[in-house]
């Protein structure tokens, strides 16, 4: 219930620098869901960054960005004694391409941490990386089908609804492991009332996986795995007034 900064940065010429949303990010992938995590592998992160934009026309881009390397991972202290948590000072190394095209977008992103930890006193390094595949497609004008598929190791942060559990990696044999994530999803909105009606009424349908995976304590099973479905059905009755029904 505390204060948040969410957006605070600046835009010269190409540059942004300031915290706003990372370039492992397609934002227009989130499909209209009250669910805050949204669908499984969702990658709507801010960061601190500096990010230089390349633009090549009007419909394709590259972006990319050195942003704040928070680490998310936890040490078990029955199985390893001597692993403990250190800030990482090299910044993640992110970048994307992205293109726009009429009725949606197709973007592929790029990440490379170097997730820092002490072994003892020695501070060592793990590394993660991961490739997030994501777009857009209008359909019949009005829909809007949505899609995401993602696969990496360490890059847990990065997920919406995995990031603060301490996933990115796992103490083991007196070194620090990370963990590999995949998973996607395939979503579809669909507007049910005429075009100009007020009353705005449609739906959003999806189906999506995500699984961390953990090869490495042959006595435990995986980290996470799960299937995720939604249904909804938004409208609006009076102007400013949305109501809407999900499961």
């Amino acid at each position: 219930g505390g204060f948040r900064l969410r957006y605070a940065f600046v835009n010269f010429q190409n540059w942004t620098i300031g915290q706003a949303n990372s370039s492992f990010t397609n934002v227009d992938v989130w499909v209209n869901i009250s669910d805050f995590d949204g669908p499984p592998v969702g990658t709507w992160v801010r960061a601190p960054q500096i990010k230089y934009t390349l633009n090549l026309n009007q419909s394709n881009q590259f972006n990319f960005s050195i942003e704040d390397p928070v680490t998310d991972y936890r040490t078990n202290t029955i199985l390893d004694t001597i692993i403990s948590p250190t800030k990482s000072f090299i910044p993640d190394v992110v970048s994307n391409y992205r293109h726009q095209f009429d009725g949606g977008n197709f973007q592929v992103s790029g990440v490379l941490r170097f997730i820092s930890y002490k072994n003892g006193e020695e501070r060592q390094q793990t590394y993660g990386y991961g490739a997030n595949f994501s777009g857009t497609f209008n359909v019949f004008k009005r829909d809007v089908l949505y899609y995401q598929a993602l696969a990496g190791k360490g890059i847990e942060r990065y997920l919406v609804g995995l990031g603060g559990y301490g996933l990115d990696a796992i103490s083991y044999n007196n070194k620090l492991e990370a963990l590999p994530v995949y998973g996607g999803y395939l979503g579809y909105t669909h507007v049910w009332s005429p075009l100009g009606s007020e009353l705005n009424m449609n739906s959003s349908f999806i189906y999506g996986y995500q699984k961390v995976q953990n090869k490495l304590y042959s006595e435990y099973s995986d980290v996470f795995v799960g299937n995720y479905y939604s249904a909804n059905l938004f409208f609006t009755p009076i102007e400013h007034i949305n109501l809407g029904f999900e499961f």
